[in-house]
Formats: structure tokens, sequence, C-alpha cells
């Protein structure tokens, strides 16, 4: 599927898969949809008979697609990897509501598999390794989250940043679990004495983006997974200056104007200050604030992964062919049923040859057999 010019960049597969970043990719595996029951567990996507350059597989489905479909690459082929649509994170899993996904070695094995030329993962969680063969990618933000048809269209150009009250805003619901404690301490920390520069909001989705434009700073605190998305790109869209705890993914924020602080109690108004005379000329400066909404669109990540393809060129595009059960040997059983197929057409087109020139040798004979008998009566007197 073509990437649109003001496409936003989104893991989310939001609705009937193959659908957001998955759409551009040649193989699709998975979907937030098995995850709800929607689809049948390890559904797949893309045509068989194609080997792939780039393949989506949904954090869920990653040990499944080792242990079967990554056998079918060929050893010489190599295939750029991207996961995301979940919470879960990879390698190591640090969601509290969820168990493990990778087995032990199954992360190192792809590290030195050299079929696997790059892999992209949202909600990374561990450090790269192994060069620069390991790259984040953002949650991002799906039309669902978004405010409007074109967000990017629609976002301000020019944002006088510094005339804004020095303050910033916790924003967004709260949620119960191990896993959201994190936000609970941020606002009862914002609600407290001890942040005085701190507002709390909550909202409705129409009212969203309007809250976030009245201030400079927007406290991105992670929910699901690590990656504080959409609200960090909400943040950037409206004109303000998300603020984050840093985690190994993070350094796909690097030259953003984003705030990643190490702990939520670093966070104090001369700092605040700091950051705002830092990060202004990317809000009021309007080329570098276009080339931060760019960062924010599809065109952008998928420079970035076609960057890793070895044969940039697009395959002929074939139509998305889905399977509930897809494996190698799936793909090697329509291979062999196809071959089965034209050989049984073969020898048809062999046997009905061989029925002609059989009846045909038969009409020759009742031919001219009458006219042999006379010849050999004639010889005989």
């Amino acid at each position: 599927m073509p990437v649109g010019k003001n496409e936003l960049f989104s893991v989310v597969q939001h609705c009937p898969p193959p659908c957001s970043l998955a759409s551009h990719c040649d193989w699709v595996v998975g979907s937030r949809f098995e995850h709800w029951g929607a689809l049948p567990h390890f559904t797949a996507w893309g045509d068989p008979d194609t080997v792939p350059r780039t393949i989506f597989v949904q954090t869920d489905e990653l040990q499944t697609f080792s242990e079967s479909l990554l056998r079918c690459i060929p050893r010489h082929h190599r295939v750029v990897l991207i996961t995301g649509d979940h919470d879960k994170t990879t390698p190591l899993q640090l969601d509290r509501r969820w168990g493990q996904v990778l087995k032990p070695g199954t992360w190192v094995s792809w590290l030195a598999d050299e079929r696997i030329s790059h892999i992209f993962v949202e909600h990374l969680d561990a450090p790269a390794g192994l060069g620069d063969k390991i790259s984040p990618i953002p949650t991002g933000m799906s039309p669902d989250d978004s405010i409007g048809s074109d967000p990017i269209a629609a976002a301000p150009r020019r944002v006088q940043i510094q005339s804004l009250p020095l303050r910033a805003v916790d924003i967004g619901r709260q949620r119960q679990g191990a896993q959201f404690e994190e936000r609970a301490r941020v606002r009862q920390l914002c609600n407290s004495s001890r942040w005085p520069w701190c507002d709390v909001a909550e909202p409705s989705k129409e009212d969203f983006i309007g809250v976030l434009k009245k201030y400079p700073f927007v406290l991105c605190v992670h929910g699901g997974g690590i990656d504080p998305n959409p609200k960090l790109f909400s943040a950037i869209i409206a004109g303000a200056i998300p603020i984050m705890r840093d985690f190994p993914g993070a350094i796909m924020y690097d030259n953003w104007p984003v705030v990643r602080v190490s702990s939520w109690t670093d966070i104090n108004p001369s700092r605040l200050a700091q950051w705002r005379e830092l990060h202004a000329r990317a809000f009021e400066d309007e080329r570098l604030r276009n080339r931060t909404l760019h960062r924010l669109t599809m065109r952008h990540w998928w420079s970035k992964i076609m960057a890793h393809v070895q044969d940039p060129s697009p395959p002929p595009a074939p139509g998305w062919t889905q399977s509930s059960e897809a494996s190698c040997q799936t793909a090697a059983g329509e291979r062999a049923r196809r071959s089965r197929a034209r050989t049984r057409k073969l020898w048809a087109a062999v046997f009905a040859l061989a029925v002609i020139i059989l009846r045909l040798g038969l009409s020759c004979r009742r031919f001219l057999e009458p006219k042999l008998r006379t010849r050999d009566a004639k010889v005989m007197k």
C-alpha cells in the first residue's frame, strides 16, 4: 500500500488488518484482533510464492514466527523484521500484565541470524546490542486517537511557546493495576504542594488538544508498555514539549524537542525554564517545526525501514492472501499443490494426445486394410 503524504505513523492495527504500518509490509503475521479473539491465532497475510523483504510480526506471535515462518527464508535472502501492535515490550517483556513472549535464546539467535538484516521494535526494553542491527520505533498515533482527519496539516506551524506560563500538565485517565502505578505516583505529585507548577486535567477527546495548547510542557507517563504514545505525538502536534521517563528505546527521540528524565523528581521550575529555552526554536521556527511534524509521519519512519532493505525497488503488488495456519509447511504445501495440479494437466494432455494418435492409427488401418488385401490377392495369383 502506498504511503500517504500526511499519514500519521502508527503500529496499532486499529482497523481490520492489515492496516497502519503493517499494511506497507510484504508479509504480516498476527494483529491485535487475535488478542481480542476476533481472528484465529497466528493469522497471516501475504503472498506465499514471494520471498518477502519486510515482515511485520505482532508481538504475541514472535516466538511462533521464529519457530515456523523464519525457517522458510532462504539462507542467501535478507529481510527486515518489524514487531509491535501490542503493549508487551521486547525482548524482555516488562509490562506487568502479561508473561514472557520469547523463549531464552531466541533474541540472541536473531541477532546472529544473517537473514535478518535489521529489526525495528516497538517498546524496546533493552539496549540494542550487536552494532546497529536493532532500532526502536514509536507506538505512534492511530486515527482513533487523533482529532480531525488530518492532524498533521491542522497542526500550528508557529507556536510562541515562550509566551505561555511556565507550567506543565498531567493529563489523561488513571487505570488500576501494578502496570499503572507510575501514573498514580506522578498524579499524586502533581496534586501535591511539592509541584506547584503542575496542573491536572482530564478533558474529553474533543477538548484534549485544546488543553495541551495552553501549556509549554506535557507530562507523558507511560501506560501500557513503556513508550508514552499516543500522548507524546499529541503533545508535539499541539505545540507542547513532552516530558518522559527515559528507557532504552527512547534513543529514537534523540534530537527531538522532547525532554527525557531518569526520574520524575528531576523536574523543577529551574529546569523547566532551561528546557523551554533549549527547545523553543523547534516550535517558533516554521522550518524546524515542519521538520518535527514530519517525524510523526509514516513516510519518515518507512524511509528508515526501507534504508535497510537490500532491494528497495517495489516488488509486484500481490493481493493479500489470508491464512489462519501460517507456516512453512503451508507455503510449501500450496506450492506442491499447484505443482501437482500442473502435472495432472500435463499428463491429461499427454493421455488425450495418445488417444488421438491411437484413433488415427485405427482409422488408417481400417482405411488401408481392404486395399492391402486386394494387393495381396493379386500377388498370390
